[in-house]
């Protein structure tokens, strides 16, 4: 029970450590409004109209937004559980979703403001009490919003970055790393995305981690030849000196298209081979999605997802 803790602890910081820090891209569902004397309409366009002129934020488009809500029969206005969110804001690449109410209440407006982080799941509230006057209500109320963003950021930036290593005392054996990649829309692609992503975390564990010579990796990498030679494949790797292959396959295929936002799906398998005796030691397999403006980059960022819920697990085997 303790190792697995460590282990899902070092995993947690691992991915902390990746998410990217910089301008934050946000989901604003219309605030419910319970009260005549407001123009529900005008005060959430103003809303709008305030996030979106933050150098801070950019803002998802509405009509995108509405799109994917009534393709998954989604009802608008802030009625959508943490698991509606975390899918829209996947596919519509977005870090937090703000959503709140409004309460007329003689000449105030109470208003609760809502922010979910998309990837963590933390949930900030704030609530403020304010004059009836709409454009006034509404600025503020963009400024809170953007103020519990921060803030959620700012918990993230707290957390160490510093990558714990696993057994320390314990000595590493060389790997080798080759996982080739293909994205259906285009099927010859540079710079494996799941391979460097594993070989900046076992790097980072101290393993030492051998290149494969270019001959062993086909013509401008593709590994036309190869592909599916585990033998050849394996026998490179010990003449490089590595005591295990790390080799595996990586896909990714485009999904949904909302706005200007396209969507892909990835699966990474790895298997751990020993080059002493070709034995398979270990194998496995994971999915995910991401979003992007560009088709293949979604499919690149969806097999780094896939190959980090890899990285730990092939690092712990070789441990033991």
């Amino acid at each position: 029970m303790l190792r697995s803790k460590k282990i899902f602890s070092v995993m947690a910081v691992f991915l902390i450590s990746s998410i990217a820090l910089a301008d934050s891209v946000i989901i604003f569902n219309p605030m419910l409004i319970d009260g005549k004397g407001v123009d529900a309409g005008l005060f959430n366009d103003i809303v709008s109209a305030e996030l979106s002129c933050s150098e801070q934020i950019k803002l998802v488009d509405r009509e995108q937004l509405d799109k994917l809500l009534r393709e998954r029969a989604l009802k608008p206005n802030g009625m959508l559980n943490a698991d509606d969110v975390s899918n829209i804001g996947s596919l519509l690449g977005a870090d937090s979703f703000v959503s709140g109410s409004v309460r007329e209440k003689g000449d105030k407006l109470m208003i609760f403001v809502k922010t979910i982080s998309v990837k963590t799941g933390v949930v900030k509230m704030k609530y403020i009490n304010v004059a009836n006057n709409l454009e006034s209500a509404a600025e503020k109320t963009a400024q809170t919003a953007i103020d519990l963003i921060k803030s959620q950021k700012a918990a993230v930036n707290s957390v160490s970055t510093k990558i714990e290593i696993l057994v320390p005392e314990k000595k590493r054996p060389v790997v080798a790393i080759f996982i080739p990649e293909i994205h259906i829309a285009s099927q010859r692609l540079i710079d494996p995305a799941a391979e460097n992503e594993l070989t900046k975390f076992f790097l980072t564990q101290k393993f030492p981690v051998k290149q494969l010579a270019p001959l062993a990796v086909g013509q401008n990498g593709l590994l036309d030849n190869l592909i599916g030679n585990r033998t050849k494949l394996v026998e490179a790797a010990e003449k490089v000196g590595a005591a295990y292959l790390i080799f595996g396959e990586a896909i990714s295929e485009s999904s949904d298209t909302f706005g200007n936002y396209r969507t892909s799906r990835a699966r990474v398998e790895l298997k751990i081979i020993s080059t002493a005796n070709n034995n398979i030691v270990w194998a496995d397999s994971a999915y995910a999605g991401a979003a992007d403006t560009a088709e293949i980059i979604s499919g690149k960022k969806a097999i780094q997802k896939a190959a980090v819920k890899l990285a730990l697990k092939a690092a712990d085997v070789l441990l033991k």
